[in-house]
């Protein structure tokens, strides 16, 4: 008897087969999130002045304390919506590896490296992402929207506490979410969805999309539009050379 192929007819999954399988990828999910969130609330206070530091150049220049909570309740919102913010972020590596699973059930061995790979640099680049936002775009926010030109320097800052943290690491997710793009892009490239070729044609479309996109999620200005939009550009065409070494994409 013939060895069945991981591709035959025989080894597909049936519909029920395909609903149990997604039933449990977002179960795991779920419970990977929040077994994180869990974690991350243990070190909220780690994490809130990690947050914070950013904003203490404004303290420094005004000589006051600059965040203010506007409810009795604030302070507990805000330890819940950063545990669950930064549980998602520290999760991320595991939903895309329930993903790649749930839509790439049978693989190859060859494949089974790439993806492999693909997951490895999925966490690599959340912390990418995370650092790169954190230490270049962030302050360099903080500082343009606060400075003389925006702010005259009789007038006072008063930030919410709720807002501004959330807003900040909304911001990081972000980041974190963007750097995933070359393992979306691998992947898009195995299943044959997009070619290399293709996307070299649309690359040109694909680069004003890019910093369309960064002017959508990062603040009004053109120093953190612009360090958004370039590490994109880069990691686009650097996926297409990791692809053509591999032979993804092919057409």
């Amino acid at each position: 008897m013939s060895r069945r192929s991981p591709r035959s007819p025989q080894a597909r999954m049936t519909f029920l087969e395909h609903a149990e399988e997604l039933r449990r990828r977002v179960i795991v999910s779920l419970a990977a999130a929040l077994v994180a969130a869990g974690v991350c609330y243990a070190f909220h206070a780690w994490i809130l002045d990690l947050l914070l530091a950013p904003l203490e150049p404004i303290q420094e220049r005004l000589g006051e304390r600059q965040l203010y909570a506007t409810s009795l309740f604030e302070g507990f919102l805000v330890r819940v919506k950063v545990a669950l913010l930064a549980g998602l972020i520290v999760s991320l590596p595991v939903h895309g590896y329930n993903v790649v699973r749930f839509v790439f059930p049978a693989l190859q061995r060859r494949e089974r490296r790439v993806i492999a790979g693909s997951l490895a640099a999925s966490v690599v680049l959340v912390c990418a992402g995370f650092l790169y936002g954190y230490y270049e775009v962030v302050p360099l926010s903080v500082e343009f929207l606060t400075g003389p030109g925006f702010v005259p320097e009789r007038v006072g800052i008063l930030l919410s506490y709720d807002r501004n943290v959330f807003y900040l690491l909304q911001l990081l997710l972000v980041f974190a979410l963007v750097f995933q793009m070359p393992v979306v892009l691998l992947l898009l490239l195995r299943a044959g969805v997009v070619t290399r070729r293709g996307l070299l044609r649309v690359s040109r479309f694909a680069i004003v999309g890019m910093f369309a996109v960064a002017a959508l999620v990062t603040p009004p200005d053109v120093v953190s539009q612009v360090s958004l939009a370039l590490p994109m550009v880069a990691m686009f065409f650097l996926t297409i050379l990791i692809a053509r070494i591999f032979r993804l994409g092919d057409g």
